[in-house]
């Protein structure tokens, strides 16, 4: 599934509890990636370097460095949803619950 250009992101309680232990540096770096995502998503060589993975019908993981990654669910007709923001561990207990 293809997101339009100027999908919308939109932000869980998860998901607000898990960022808040994000830096200033960090933010920008997401606010960043999410552009690049918008720009490039569906299109795998273009978004090849972002570190993108599918890890369910509609969730997937993007992640901002070695040790942090987000998930978020892609939703009709074009919203983006950000869950968890957290490291592997995280992320695979989010996906258990899925």
């Amino acid at each position: 599934m293809e997101p339009p250009k100027g999908f919308v992101v939109e932000k869980s309680t998860r998901w607000k509890r898990s960022a808040k232990v994000l830096s200033e540096d960090q933010l920008t770096e997401l606010a960043g990636r999410l552009r690049q995502l918008q720009e490039s998503f569906g299109q795998p060589h273009r978004h090849g370097g972002l570190g993108l993975r599918k890890l369910r019908r509609n969730a997937y993981e993007l992640r901002l460095s070695r040790d942090l990654r987000l998930v978020f669910l892609l939703l009709k007709p074009n919203k983006l949803l950000l869950m968890l923001c957290g490291n592997h561990d995280d992320v695979a207990r989010f996906i258990k619950e899925l």
